[in-house]
C-alpha cells in the first residue's frame, strides 16, 4: 500500500510506502509524487512513512533515486523517515540513494516523533 498526500498549510509532502510489487507500481508512485509537488512551495518538508516498506530489487533503485532527485529540484528542504523499530532494513535503501542525490533524512520510529521534528525545526 502507498499513499501520497500534501499538507498545504505546513508545506509538507506526506508519503506512505509499503511493498511496491513491480516497476509499474513504482512509476505510479513517482508520478503521484510529482503531481503532489505542484501543490508545494520550494522549501517544503517531507514525512516519509517506511514502516511497511520492503526492499525493491537493486535494479529498481534508480527509480527511487530519480524520485529523490525530482524532490530536490522541486525544492525539498528536509525529510524525516519513520522506520520500523525492529525488522527489515528497507530504509537503508532510501538512505543510500538519498545520500548519492545530496540530502540526508533523519530516521525516527513514530509518526509523532517525525511531526515534532518537522513542526519544531521549521521547513
Amino acid at each position: 500500500m502507498h499513499r501520497v498526500t500534501v499538507d498545504k498549510e505546513k508545506n509538507r509532502l506526506l508519503l506512505t510506502l509499503g511493498k511496491l510489487e513491480n516497476t509499474d507500481e513504482i512509476l505510479e508512485v513517482v508520478e503521484k509524487i510529482k503531481n503532489a509537488c505542484r501543490d508545494l512551495k520550494p522549501g517544503f518538508s517531507c514525512l516519509n512513512d517506511l514502516r511497511d516498506y520492503e526492499l525493491v530489487d537493486v535494479g529498481k533503485e534508480a527509480l527511487i533515486r530519480q524520485a529523490q532527485e525530482f524532490l530536490i529540484k522541486a525544492g525539498l528542504a528536509r525529510v524525516v523517515r519513520v522506520v520500523r523499530k525492529f525488522g527489515t532494513w528497507g530504509h537503508l535503501q532510501f538512505d543510500k540513494t538519498s545520500m548519492n542525490v545530496g540530502y540526508h533524512a533523519r530516521n525516527v520510529n513514530t509518526i509523532e516523533e517525525a511531526l515534532v521534528i518537522l513542526d519544531n525545526e521549521g521547513a
